[in-house]
């Protein structure tokens, strides 16, 4: 509140003010920052802060050693009781994620329409039907200086039009509407990272590369080069079927892309003086060797198999010599070396079954994705001579990896 007072009159003039407040209990206390030894030569003051209650204030004029005390006035200080929230300053139109030119900024005022000073609560901002959008300020909620939530570095990220809302306990007010729009291209994202791969095995998930704004929406104007490089290469090689690969509607899809030495990696995205981005961390494992039987099983072959997994022989397999033959049946899995299952980390592993003479059923299995074993198994049917010879062999095969064999004699 202020205060105001009269000059004193009269030979000597004074030099200065000192004020005295003096509360119901009759207990006197210095008020706005005077006493008799630090006066005012003004003739007002402001006192805040003060409780609310009835209080007797007296101005004392000084001059030299003379002084002149006025009569009490009585003052009563009422607690404001906050009423509404207003808009000082409205948010101002922007691009998505860059700081609205023009920061919000919310009073907090009683009654009659006057900003409460001595209110330090905290005001929070958020945008009215978001529908995805996300509001970011330096500090939300926002505590109040003298009644007023001065808000910076407000921002939205996605295109549109909103309007944004101020709360403070049981008061809102509604700000006028803003539009968002794309901005200039900022950044890049992957908007696939590379997955784990095999020496030189193409990434089953090929990196794409996303040109966006501030606030992350896709530039699909822009046709620029996107380049990929191993972040760190410690000697590994990057090849793709294009690099740089040029964006289209603002996205550089890549393909063909694989790296020559094993270890963990990540990628990096540059283009010009954009902010580049880097991919999640993937690994890159040494490639399986071979191919080996799993879960084979025979009839009428009357010796278990010897051999390997990557070899198996069979004796015993006809009842009637070139007449009725056994069977064998299994699935196909990638091993190495020494014939632990590797998970294939690359695209859908065919395999492809065929016999010397015999048939086999189905003539392709397929190990995919994620999977080290094949999901089906498949038969095959010797065939013998009625002269001989007695014995027949499967081979199965796949591009890059040593056939598996199993042979069935008579």
């Amino acid at each position: 509140m202020t205060l105001t007072w009269s000059a004193s009159t009269g030979t000597p003039a004074p030099i200065g003010y000192y004020l005295v407040r003096t509360d119901s209990s009759n207990v006197a206390a210095a008020a706005c920052a005077t006493s008799p030894g630090t006066t005012t030569s003004a003739l007002t003051c402001t006192e805040s802060g003060i409780a609310a209650g009835t209080y007797a204030y007296t101005v004392t004029a000084v001059s030299r050693s003379w002084t002149a005390t006025s009569v009490p006035a009585s003052v009563t200080v009422a607690v404001q009781t906050p009423t509404e929230l207003v808009f000082t300053t409205q948010p101002s139109n922007s691009t998505g994620g860059v700081a609205f030119p023009s920061q919000p900024v919310v009073a907090i005022k009683d009654g009659a329409g006057n900003v409460i000073t001595t209110n330090v609560s905290a005001v929070s901002l958020a945008i009215q039907t978001p529908a995805g959008a996300t509001l970011s300020c330096t500090a939300n909620p926002r505590s109040a200086l003298a009644g007023v939530a001065t808000f910076s570095g407000c921002a939205i990220n996605k295109p549109g039009s909103y309007i944004l809302v101020a709360t403070d306990g049981p008061l809102t007010v509604a700000s006028a509407s803003i539009t968002i729009g794309i901005g200039p291209a900022a950044r890049l994202t992957f908007s696939v990272s590379p997955s784990d791969s095999f020496v030189n095995g193409k990434f089953f998930s090929q990196p794409i590369v996303t040109i966006q704004d501030a606030g992350g929406n896709t530039i699909s104007s822009d046709t620029s080069s996107v380049t990929l490089a191993i972040t760190t290469p410690a000697g590994a090689l990057l090849g793709c079927t294009a690099n740089p690969r040029i964006a289209a509607a603002g996205v550089a899809t890549f393909a063909g892309c694989l790296i020559n030495k094993s270890g963990a990696y990540t990628l990096t995205a540059s283009d010009g003086s954009l902010t580049p981005a880097v991919s999640a961390s993937f690994t890159v494992s040494a490639a399986p060797t071979n191919l080996a039987w799993s879960g084979n099983t025979t009839t009428v072959c009357t010796t278990p198999a010897s051999g390997t997994a990557f070899a198996l022989i069979y004796n015993g397999c006809s009842l009637v010599l070139g007449i009725s033959a056994g069977t064998f049946a299994s699935k196909l899995m990638l091993a190495d070396a020494s014939g632990s299952p590797v998970t294939n980390l690359g695209v859908d592993l065919t395999v492809t079954l065929a016999p010397v003479t015999g048939s086999v059923s189905p003539t392709t299995v397929t190990i995919a994705h994620g999977q080290s074993v094949s999901s089906v198994s498949s038969t095959f049917h010797p065939g013998y001579g009625a002269l001989g010879p007695y014995t027949d062999t499967v081979t199965a095969s796949a591009p890059a990896v040593i056939s598996a064999t199993a042979k069935l004699n008579a």
